[in-house]
Order: structure tokens, then C-alpha cells, then sequence
């Protein structure tokens, strides 16, 4: 089954278009919207596949995007879930670490903003909660979602 990632697309984009250099917010936006759209666009040509990205729980348009591509399918959301302080700690040492391709400038992640866009599931379709705070069974996931497709 194939995965699209929106941070890949998105990264191989910046690659391509630009020099290195350092990476204003307003590039990264714009290249993280266009890259949405081609997972979109993916999704469409591949009945089945996965979809990796962080999905905003209050974003109409990418909600609408996903209830487009799961009528007449299953769609099945995995969400990755920890509390919110670990979360916006794991974001920060991310940053910090030096791990992050450079189209993703040193953004921080607010209480605020967690609560706002990625504390719950977007909830359309068959939701898997998984609990990031100890580690991932990745077969067991795999074998829960095989069982939700059906």
C-alpha cells in the first residue's frame, strides 16, 4: 500500500525550487499547503494508501478533502496521541535537535495552539487512538487497522 507524507512532498519541493538558504514562515506555509493538495490529488489516483501528515481537527478544507476521499471507501485515522506538555516538548527537541529539514523554520507549538488543532482526532472516518507515551506496537497497529477496513 503506498504512503504520501505531506513533510516529504514538501521537502522535495523546497529542494527542487529553491537554493539552500535560510527559510521565511511565509515559504513554508505556502510550500505546506501546496503539498497538502498533491497528497490530496495522490490520494484520488490510490483507492487505497496511506496519508501521513498532522491534520488539524478545526480545518475545513482539509476536512472536506477527506470526506471527499472516503465516500464510496473506508478511511481509517490514526491518531497519534500524547499529553499535551509532552507533545509540545517532543515539537520543541525536534527543533532543537537540529532534526527538521530546513524548510521547517523554528516554529513553536503554543498550549494554545495544541488545544486548537491537534489535541483530539479529526474524527471522520474510523478513528485508532494510539498512545505515543509508550512504545508503538507497529504490527498491532497495522493488524487494527486491517480489522477497521474490513
Amino acid at each position: 500500500m503506498p504512503l504520501f507524507a505531506k513533510d516529504t512532498i514538501k521537502e522535495r519541493m523546497h529542494d527542487v525550487l529553491t537554493e539552500n538558504g535560510p527559510v521565511d514562515l511565509a515559504w513554508s506555509q505556502r510550500l505546506g499547503a501546496a503539498a497538502m493538495e498533491m497528497l490530496w490529488v495522490l490520494a484520488a489516483d490510490a483507492p487505497e494508501c496511506v496519508l501521513e501528515a498532522n491534520f488539524w481537527t478545526g480545518h475545513e478544507g482539509q476536512n472536506a478533502s477527506l470526506r471527499a476521499l472516503s465516500e464510496g471507501g473506508t478511511l481509517v485515522e490514526v491518531h497519534c496521541s500524547a499529553p499535551r506538555d509532552v507533545v509540545i516538548q517532543r515539537f520543541r527537541e525536534r527543533g532543537v535537535a537540529g532534526e527538521r529539514h530546513a524548510v521547517h523554520p523554528g516554529l513553536t507549538l503554543t498550549p494554545e495552539r495544541w488545544e486548537a488543532d491537534f489535541s483530539g482526532p479529526v474524527g471522520i472516518g474510523r478513528v485508532l487512538e494510539v498512545d505515543t507515551t509508550v512504545p508503538v506496537d507497529v504490527a498491532r497497529v497495522a493488524a487494527e487497522v486491517r480489522a477497521l477496513l474490513g
